[in-house]
């Protein structure tokens, strides 16, 4: 079954794309900072055709990654159809995780005396994990809260690049 892409989905593909955005930015980085060279240091100096064959190559580079990258993103939006197939939910799992640099260093002493500075505890964070098709996929809190396992639910996929957009809470229904 097929249906149009919603503004979050389409946020979601723009958001895949930055990958090839940030690569191009760093071919064209590359590129100045040759530039940045040629122009500032005298003994460095070359030929001007030298230096604009670079250039053009330094930019063809760049589209070439940005355009190969994101390639299957450009046509899933153009053709703006997500894909939704029926699965059944085979495992939920859960746990906790702490965000990295929230907490401080223990001192046994320091921590009696100056509690605040010296005994933070570090932030938990839930992760949320529903085990599909033999797939392990993370979803939010809301949508794993509102699954079972063994229940059948509705996945959006891409229609080119085939990647996972999200579930459909709607259309949760009680296995067997």
């Amino acid at each position: 079954m097929r249906s149009r892409l919603n503004e979050l989905d389409k946020k979601f593909i723009r958001h895949q794309m930055r990958a090839g955005r940030m690569l191009a930015a760093f071919i064209f980085f590359a590129g100045g900072f040759y530039n940045v060279f040629y122009f500032a240091i005298p003994s460095f100096q070359i030929s001007n055709r030298y230096i604009l064959i670079v250039d053009v190559m330094v930019v063809l580079l760049g589209v070439f990654t940005w355009n190969r990258i994101n390639r299957k993103y450009r046509l899933d939006l153009e053709a703006d159809v997500k894909i939704v197939k029926k699965a059944k939910v085979q495992k939920k799992e859960s746990f906790t995780s702490y965000e990295s640099g929230s907490g401080s260093l223990y001192i046994p002493i320091l921590g009696d005396l100056f509690p605040k500075l010296f005994n933070l505890k570090m932030k938990p964070t839930g992760r949320y994990y529903l085990i599909i098709n033999n797939t392990r996929m993370r979803f939010d809190e809301a949508s794993y809260n509102s699954v079972k396992e063994g229940d059948e639910v509705e996945v959006y996929y891409t229609s080119v690049s085939d990647i996972r957009i999200g579930i459909d809470q709607n259309s949760i229904s009680v296995g067997n």
